[in-house]
């Protein structure tokens, strides 16, 4: 199962059915705590793709606050944080991050997650076609994007 945390479903439609061209069966999840509630006992997962800039349900439950997202500009590092603390077996190591900001200071924060984390950082604006986002998930996967 690929995982794809980004409450913009639409805009990555192309994306989402290229991965299920090739097979793959793709589970959308809309904002951060439907994410945790659903991944934090999951045991298996091939792909888990999370937004950096990621909506929540409710601003005044939620677990990714104001205050620990810069104003929700980090939601998808919170919550691949608190993953990676509640699920091991398959945080990080199954998780990529994926970001389309503009933001100097969201992209830093990023990197560094991504840097101790080790996990890839993809930015959304130099995938060019659908076809490349399944190839750079195949090859997230160990798999040839050329063969099958």
């Amino acid at each position: 199962m690929i995982y794809f945390i980004d409450e913009d479903h639409a805009a990555y439609g192309a994306w989402i059915a290229e991965l299920r061209l090739r097979s793959y069966s793709v589970r959308l999840i809309s904002n951060a705590d439907e994410a945790f509630r659903q991944l934090v006992e999951v045991d298996s997962a091939e792909v888990v793709v999370i937004d950096i800039m990621l909506a929540v349900e409710d601003v005044r439950t939620t677990q990714f606050t104001v205050e620990r997202t810069d104003d929700f500009l980090e939601t998808g590092l919170r919550l691949l944080e608190d993953l990676t603390a509640a699920n091991p077996l398959i945080f990080p190591r199954r998780a990529v991050l994926l970001t389309n900001t503009l933001n100097e200071a969201t992209f830093s924060e990023a990197r560094r997650v991504s840097k101790e984390l080790e996990v890839p950082l993809w930015q959304k604006s130099a995938i060019f076609s659908p076809v490349e986002f399944g190839d750079r998930v195949e090859r997230f996967l160990g798999r040839d994007p050329q063969v099958g």
